[in-house]
């Protein structure tokens, strides 16, 4: 069977829809040619692009076409279009969205999709088990739940805790675990998502509205927001439109920010204590202002 692999950010960066229906032809030259004379997907013509899709699947052969990056055209297309997208049961056209955070719809109404998620890859402890046996590397169950709630069941950083006990000469203490950790958070992050979570790292949870309020900048904010659905142990809420890190993930960027320089802590703190203000919480607020080791901030709450 034919698999067609369609970038979407590639699509956007071209910014025309003509290129989009050009991805077509490869399918079906037919179907490309009315695809561009519908015109770009809205609100009203979402219905018809669907019978085209359900015309043509028919004379088509059966085949896969996968839309890679796909949360990029989630903003972009019609709300109704995309739950038609996924309540599609063609019999010869078969569709795959790769996205790197689920659309909110999905959560209500998921139609025909089959979900596949992080939490389908996630090792659990009896899993740990196997897999270090399986490498000749025997440890207790109570172990195994140890790793796990380290990594979350990551299975990158479960590999990395692998190795580093094929190879130490010693027992590995906690600290030597939370380094190799620490490592490979720094090097999986990207550097302008690392600075973001420095600079949340004063939050146990965090929404879009935080994160707007401690970056201001905008420019920045909505590609982080994108990255920051697709981290490894930061989840993200559906329903309460929350991030939580890992605390694996918050020791991390705590030991990081504990070695910046006492300016670059006070503004991270200054701004976390600011945003507690404005939401009404002066414990949290106070105890912002405590750790930037400012006395000033303090005693401008002593009014």
């Amino acid at each position: 069977m034919k698999t067609y692999w369609i970038d979407s950010e590639e699509l956007i960066a071209k910014r025309q829809y003509d290129r989009i229906c050009e991805e077509f032809e490869r399918i079906s030259p037919a179907f490309a040619a009315e695809l561009a004379e519908e015109g770009l997907p809205r609100s009203d013509n979402a219905l018809t692009i669907m019978n085209l899709i359900h015309k043509h699947e028919e004379i088509i052969d059966e085949c896969i076409v996968v839309f890679d990056k796909f949360q990029l055209l989630q903003t972009l297309l019609p709300d109704r279009l995309l739950s038609a997208l996924l309540h599609h049961q063609g019999r010869k056209l078969h569709l795959v969205f790769l996205t790197s955070y689920m659309w909110e719809g999905l959560l209500f109404d998921p139609g025909a999709a089959v979900l596949i998620d992080t939490e389908d890859f996630i090792i659990d402890s009896s899993e740990i088990m196997r897999y270090f046996g399986s490498e000749k590397t025997e440890i207790s169950p109570e172990e195994a739940v140890h790793i796990f709630e380290l990594t979350n069941g990551w299975n990158l950083a479960v590999y990395s805790l692998l190795q580093k006990r094929i190879y130490a000469s010693a027992e590995i203490t906690e600290n030597e675990t939370q380094s190799c950790l620490n490592k490979l958070i720094l090097n999986r992050y990207s550097s302008d998502l690392n600075h973001v979570m420095l600079c949340l790292n004063p939050f146990d949870r965090f929404t879009d509205e935080t994160v707007s309020f401690v970056l201001d900048d905008h420019l920045v904010l909505s590609s982080i927001l994108n990255k920051l659905r697709s981290t490894p142990l930061v989840s993200y809420n559906l329903i309460t439109h929350e991030y939580h890190p890992h605390p694996t993930v918050s020791r991390c960027f705590r030991m990081l920010l504990d070695e910046m320089s006492l300016a670059q802590k006070r503004w991270i703190f200054r701004r976390a204590g600011d945003y507690y203000g404005s939401q009404g919480n002066t414990i949290k607020q106070l105890w912002c202002y405590g750790e930037s080791e400012d006395d000033e901030l303090i005693l401008q709450l002593d009014h």
